[in-house]
């Protein structure tokens, strides 16, 4: 997945964003469905979902969170590439299980898969 963040951009129905959730170890990538801003505050909400969902992704969200906001959101999706990740998490996993386990994943690299 090739990412771009164009920040003063507004959101967009329809965009595919890549977005961190609490609790998950990689980052999701869904489909902008609701795009809300509150009229007194500007406050910007998101609702996603993923294509072949029937319902919409507020079950992953944290506990009691029903809209992401804009600092939750990494950037939107340029691209992709199809299978061009698979070696990157094949490696990757090889390598944890040669270390125990252990996580080498640092917050700045993201591994995505579609």
């Amino acid at each position: 997945v090739f990412v771009h963040n164009m920040s003063n951009e507004p959101f967009r129905l329809g965009e595919i964003i890549l977005f961190k959730v609490d609790g998950f170890e990689h980052p999701v990538v869904h489909r902008v469905i609701k795009v809300h801003e509150h009229r007194d505050t500007g406050e910007i909400r998101i609702l996603t979902k993923e294509d072949n969902n029937l319902v919409d992704d507020r079950f992953l969200y944290a506990n009691g969170q029903l809209w992401l906001q804009p600092h939750e959101i990494i950037g939107r999706v340029a691209g992709y590439l199809p299978y061009a990740g698979w070696p990157t998490v094949f490696i990757s996993e090889a390598y944890k299980m040669l270390l125990n386990g252990r996580s080498t994943t640092t917050p700045e690299v993201y591994w995505v898969t579609v």
